[in-house]
């Protein structure tokens, strides 16, 4: 009884010191990870290119937000709509002196349309089509055992509801072929993909469901965009991770009540998220605060007039493919363990 104790009692040890060991992060805000290998995906309409200057509409302030906003999030993959008027070069020059990377590492960004997919990580290849900007991103093999494919898109707002269908129906279209050999691109099988951005999901809400279901309207086959032949699934995450809010657009001075306009849709069947949240610096604790280098203000487009336009989404991803090392590594030791004790008890009897 003593020596099965003494057993047990190594292998709590063990499983307390292969726990501590492995790449796990303590959050000590809701903005960290929960695991360093969590691969972090934003998603941030900037309002007009207000991320590099200030104009009209925006506080003088507004850069300055934008450079605490991504240091904060500490993004692999940032996605920024609205881009009009600077280049993906521009873009890396901004990131490279706002958020510059450790260890001699550079950002990697493209750019199709308004749209500009940013990377800590090289691509594979880019491309853009109808409006969206794409990319297979190859992650480091070290880390992950697949790449990422992103499609990041700005549709029509306000009562253009036909354009956004459209826009749907095609990314559909897209999607079908990414998965199906031949065509004009394919994807490898089991490819994790995000379709994400500024979707502007108002009024019916028809392209959402297309986008989610397969299910198209006035272009193409119905096809579920999943590999498993199933639905994407909707990040959907809250306010600063507890909500109850989920807004990601608000305007205090306008007549249109606060909205979900942004989204993250990824492939469950080959993809789990970890910790998401809409960020909003004007609910955070002054400790979170301090701690994540942010001011109250930071979301604000223009503080006087209420504005926060569009409120930065961040969704952590972990592939399924790969299972959680702390509970099978424990699972295999203690297995193991309990098998030479056995295999030792019944040699003395």
């Amino acid at each position: 009884m003593k020596r099965t104790l003494r057993y047990a009692a190594f292998l709590l040890t063990l499983g307390v010191d292969m726990f501590l060991s492995s790449p796990r992060v303590f959050a000590s805000t809701f903005v960290d990870r929960f695991l360093e290998t969590d691969l972090r995906v934003a998603t941030y309409n900037v309002f007009f290119d207000a991320n590099f200057s200030p104009n009209a509409r925006t506080d003088p302030e507004t850069p300055e937000r934008f450079a605490r906003v991504v240091n904060a999030l500490d993004a692999d993959v940032l996605n920024l709509q609205e881009i009009y008027n600077h280049s993906a070069q521009d873009v890396f020059e901004l990131m490279s002196a706002v958020a510059p990377l450790p260890d001699g590492q550079q950002w990697h960004t493209h750019q199709y349309s308004d749209n500009v997919i940013v990377s800590r990580y090289p691509f594979k290849s880019v491309s853009g089509r109808n409006g969206w900007a794409e990319a297979l991103i190859d992650l480091p093999d070290q880390h992950y055992d697949v790449d990422l494919f992103i499609m990041n898109d700005h549709y029509a707002c306000c009562n253009n509801e036909y354009s956004r269908q459209l826009s749907a129906d095609r990314m559909i279209a897209h999607l079908q072929d990414l998965r199906t050999p031949g065509g004009r691109v394919d994807l490898p099988t089991q490819t994790p993909i995000l379709i994400l951005g500024d979707l502007n999901i108002v009024r019916s809400g028809r392209p959402l469901e297309t986008l989610l279901n397969g299910g198209v309207v006035y272009e193409g086959q119905d096809s579920p965009p999943d590999w498993d032949g199933t639905s994407l699934a909707n990040a959907l995450p809250l306010h600063n991770g507890v909500g109850p809010e989920n807004y990601t657009w608000r305007d205090d001075s306008d007549v249109f009540d606060p909205g979900v306009l942004d989204f993250v849709l990824y492939t469950d069947s080959v993809l789990t998220t970890a910790n998401k949240f809409v960020l909003n610096s004007t609910t955070m604790s002054a400790t979170d605060l301090a701690a994540t280098g942010l001011q109250p203000n930071d979301v604000f487009v223009r503080v006087d007039r209420g504005f926060y336009d569009h409120l930065p989404v961040v969704v952590d991803f972990r592939s399924t493919a790969v299972p959680e090392p702390n509970a099978v590594l424990l699972l295999v030791v203690g297995l193991a363990f309990r098998f030479n004790l056995e295999r030792s008890n019944r040699s003395r009897n």
